[in-house]
């Protein structure tokens, strides 16, 4: 096969692949295909991933790549949750003094959906 790109021994065969195949590479027309790597874990789609790590089982607690690939709720299904479990919707409890359920959802956005520290208080109505 390395004859097909030039060279008369095998070592220059070699060394025209070689040449060959980094050309697109080095002037930039492919990408490296390592860049594409999702969390450090697969080719491949976030979605591949995530279903690569579930099928495998990857361990968050010890392995960064895995807890990256992990599902960020949203601020609207933290909203939601928080909701459900109060039993009543976010315009009746967000401004209620020493209601737990606002209090709930900042600290969810923060933990769970991985927010900055302004945009949980920015969603909640203008805290941030």
């Amino acid at each position: 096969m390395g004859g097909l790109c030039g060279g008369r021994t095998d070592r220059e065969q070699r060394t025209a692949l070689r040449q060959y195949t980094e050309r697109p590479l080095r002037q930039g027309v492919m990408d490296r295909p390592w860049d594409r790597l999702v969390g450090g874990l697969a080719l491949g789609s976030a979605a591949f991933a995530r279903r690569l790590v579930e099928g495998v089982g990857g361990n968050r607690g010890e392995q960064k790549e895995v807890r990256r690939l992990a599902r960020r709720p949203s601020w609207a299904e933290i909203i939601w949750a928080v909701e459900r479990w109060k039993g009543e919707g976010w315009g009746e409890f967000c401004d209620r003094p020493g209601d737990w359920g606002r209090d709930a959802a900042l600290w969810l956005g923060r933990r769970a959906g991985r927010l900055s520290l302004a945009e949980p208080g920015r969603l909640a109505g203008g805290m941030g």
